[in-house]
């Protein structure tokens, strides 16, 4: 939302009456009416959110810029013809912009999209094309299966079995039954499954086909991801560079996000019950030799009393570091003479 501010406002005659502490609340004042719709009403206690004091706001109101007044019940000021400059900016102009805009977006998006009412339901066409969705009606329901054509008479020989007898043993006149039955029962060579021999699988080769993912095991997200790197159970042996959007592994990484809120509230809880650290958590203690010190409470006793730390020994530069010390000190020899004296 924009207020609007006069270009000639700084050479105002009301404005050189101020000072520049009533002027930066006036100014400030106008945006916050704006923003908050108040109809160019500032309460008394908002002084302190526009950073004013009660002497500007004075000043303001005698130089006529400002009117004391009140709005439900509290005690405040109003602009000076505020409606007569500002009128897009009161509650009810914008809300009326924002309802008009909010109709616009329902139109367009009823003309940009392919969204129809359903038809009405039609029992006297149950084939047509749709019906089947709209059609609940517990009446005679005829299954895709029935209507397929029948296919009765033709026969169909499996790989093991053979449906119909064989021309050899059916035609041939004065059959022997001895025969027949023996032949009957022993394998037939032609029914085998040679005649659709299986196939081997292709050899996976490194250049024709990416060695399948490992095998993920576990019941926990930390199981086979990090916080740095969530990833779902079926991502989780890719490359980082490799991995697809996708929506479990959004879902993992909120379940990290509500594992570590959930381990910092219950240390701040611990925080809160315990009686030896302070809100930071740090606990006070001492050493052997009575210094004190602050360690990080572990919220499970008094904190200990820490052994005394050994004093740092005074070594000795080496001599080569020695002799480089000793020689900052003496002048650089250079290769220019003293003049002689004549």
């Amino acid at each position: 939302m924009f207020t609007r501010l006069d270009d000639h406002f700084w050479a105002h005659p009301k404005v050189l009456n101020c000072s520049d502490g009533a002027i930066a609340l006036w100014t400030r004042a106008l945006s916050w009416v704006g923003f908050q719709l108040t109809d160019g009403f500032v309460p008394h206690q908002c002084l302190r959110l526009l950073r004013g004091r009660k002497r500007d706001a004075d000043r303001l109101v005698a130089a006529g810029l400002w009117e004391r007044g009140e709005c439900d019940g509290q005690l405040g000021y109003w602009f000076h013809d505020f409606t007569d400059w500002n009128n897009a900016a009161t509650r009810e102009e914008v809300e009326k912009r924002r309802k008009r805009g909010h109709d616009r977006v329902i139109k367009h998006r009823e003309k940009t999209t392919d969204w129809t009412e359903l038809p009405p339901e039609n029992t006297s066409n149950l084939g047509g094309h749709g019906d089947k969705l709209v059609d609940h009606s517990p009446t005679s329901h005829v299954s895709e299966v029935d209507t397929l054509p029948v296919l009765a008479e033709e026969t169909t020989t499996s790989p093991t079995t053979s449906a119909t007898p064989l021309p050899a043993l059916s035609t041939s006149p004065g059959p022997n039954l001895e025969t027949t039955t023996a032949l009957a029962a022993a394998p037939i060579p032609a029914a085998t499954p040679t005649a659709q021999p299986k196939l081997n699988p292709p050899v996976a080769t490194t250049s024709s086909k990416p060695d399948p993912l490992p095998t993920v095991c576990g019941q926990s997200p930390t199981d086979w991801s990090t916080m740095d790197d969530p990833r779902c159970r079926k991502h989780a042996g890719l490359p980082r560079g490799q991995v697809p959007p996708c929506w479990a592994c959004g879902q993992v990484r909120l379940w990290f996000t509500q594992q570590a809120l959930v381990a910092k509230q219950a240390q701040r809880n611990k925080i809160t019950t315990c009686e030896y650290c302070d809100e930071r958590g740090l606990a006070e203690t001492q050493d052997e030799s009575g210094k004190r010190l602050l360690i990080r409470c572990s919220h499970d006793g008094p904190p200990p009393i820490l052994p005394a730390q050994e004093k740092p020994q005074h070594r000795p530069p080496p001599p080569e570091i020695r002799e480089r010390i000793a020689k900052l000190g003496q002048p650089k020899p250079t290769k220019h003479q003293p003049l002689m004296p004549v």
